[in-house]
């Protein structure tokens, strides 16, 4: 590494080098040193703004979750220098991908774009291109898939997974030559068995396509594969969810928390995320018999809970500085907390289908009633003091429902609750050059926080 560490840096090598490799879904291992190297090495080129954002550098194998989400795009790419297919998907059926043999890269690149570099220019030519009702993610995605920056065999996308028919819209009508595969999951489907039925017949034809591109077609056991792949990594995040919600002071600040639990949705590679799980695991078990909290966490704090999607990365260390913690997300949780595996065992496409159709808190096919009531349970599970709702305008599971959601949550928990929306620019430039939570919302949050806390203490003296 060309650049010279300060010394909190240095002492976190110190820390990582003495931990165990990553261990990645071609078999490559990575120690924890070269993690550390990649991860800093476009933050005084690219990333320039990576440094903004909390960090805690005692928790050292949470740096290995940074490490899989800063380097999505580099190890798709010797990935498929290897002969292994690359997905584009918004987290859509990643047991079928990775049992056909391929990887996949989500819109985590595409956000650290933004966040990390400053590239916002890239977002607003996204909505350009689809339409400004379209989910900010997957516009995205397609414009890095047409100009090569994501190195996508196929690009798969499903209804209203994150939200986006303009952006198929155009994909279709606009640029026929991005290889595109649409899986239609009806609306309200569960329960139906023709609706379980078509789903799977799509899961079917789209397994042969990636077996074309892959050079092999999959046998049901490959997909069964990785259907255990990911129902692996599912048991490690309930157990990880577990540790930190019965903590009364949590051992993970809320930064590292949502690296740790957004890494299910852009990591692709689900052998690395279950073993760099199993390590964070065990280390912030450690920190809890050892009575150490988050970096900057204070004792007891005010838990809030992030439904739908989560602010922007300055609000962590904004509510931190003001006593609480944030917590989730929903959009994270939703593939783990309170749902079933899916079903190792019988017909592999069938098990899929239900589970996307079914039991996936976020699926179209699932009423908004059973959304909210899965909702209401994750709640219990935090028990927070307070909910944060953050939709973002476009994605179509979002906005609009968040206020029958939250009067429920505030009927049947006495849980307040704030609606916020997430702007296509999410934060803005201080003084000193960095980036901040915006004023407005700054101001809400700020607003909310002190209600919480005056709730909490008149309870307490009651």
């Amino acid at each position: 590494m060309n650049m010279e560490l300060p010394p909190e840096l240095l002492e976190l090598m110190e820390a990582l080098i003495k931990t165990d490799d990553i261990t990645l879904m071609d078999g490559t291992k990575v120690s924890p040193e070269k993690a550390l190297q990649e991860s800093l090495a476009s933050l005084g080129t690219h990333y320039t703004h990576l440094s903004d954002w909390p960090a805690d550098f005692k928790l050292v194998n949470v740096w290995k979750h940074r490490y899989l989400m800063l380097t999505v795009l580099e190890r798709a790419r010797k990935l498929k220098e290897k002969g292994m297919p690359v997905v584009a998907s918004f987290m859509v059926f990643p047991e079928l991908i990775f049992g056909c043999g391929a990887s996949f890269v989500s819109v985590m690149p595409c956000i650290m774009e933004m966040l990390l570099a400053g590239n916002f220019s890239l977002q607003q030519e996204g909505h350009r291109f689809a339409s400004f009702e379209s989910c900010p993610g997957e516009p995205m995605i397609a414009l890095w898939v047409k100009d090569g920056t994501i190195p996508a065999d196929l690009v798969i996308y499903g209804t209203s997974f994150g939200g986006d028919v303009p952006c198929i819209n155009n994909l279709l009508r606009q640029w026929p030559e991005i290889p595109l595969h649409y899986v239609d999951v009806p609306y309200n489907g569960k329960g139906k068995p023709w609706a379980l039925d078509y789903v799977a017949e799509q899961l079917h034809k789209l397994a042969e396509r990636l077996g074309r591109t892959a050079g092999k077609q999959p046998s049901n056991e490959d997909i069964r594969k990785g259907i255990r792949m990911m129902n692996d990594i599912r048991r490690t995040y309930r157990e990880y969810v577990d540790i930190v919600s019965s903590a009364k002071t949590p051992p993970i600040a809320g930064m590292e928390n949502f690296l740790v639990t957004m890494s299910i949705w852009e990591s692709g590679d689900p052998v690395a995320l279950k073993c760099v799980n199993e390590q964070v695991i065990k280390e912030i078990r450690e920190r809890v018999e050892k009575g150490i909290p988050g970096a900057g966490v204070v004792e007891n704090p005010i838990k809030i809970y992030m439904c739908e999607k989560m602010p922007a990365p300055p609000a962590f260390s904004f509510v931190e500085k003001l006593g609480g913690i944030l917590l989730g997300p929903e959009v994270a949780d939703s593939f783990y907390l309170g749902v079933e595996d899916v079903d190792e065992k019988g017909d592999p496409y069938e098990a899929i289908a239900q589970w996307y159709l079914e039991k996936w808190p976020w699926s179209p096919g699932v009423p908004l009633e059973d959304r909210t009531r899965w909702i209401i349970d994750s709640v219990k599970k935090y028990n927070p003091d307070g909910v944060l709702f953050t939709g973002v305008w476009g994605c179509q599971l979002d906005p609009q429902f968040g206020r029958y959601v939250a009067d429920s949550i505030k009927k049947e928990l006495g849980i307040p609750c704030l609606l916020t929306t997430m702007e296509d620019i999410p934060v803005e430039v201080g003084l000193d050059g960095k980036f901040n939570i915006k004023g407005d919302l700054r101001t809400r949050i700020e607003g909310f926080m002190e209600m919480l806390d005056a709730r909490r203490k008149k309870e307490g003296s009651s």
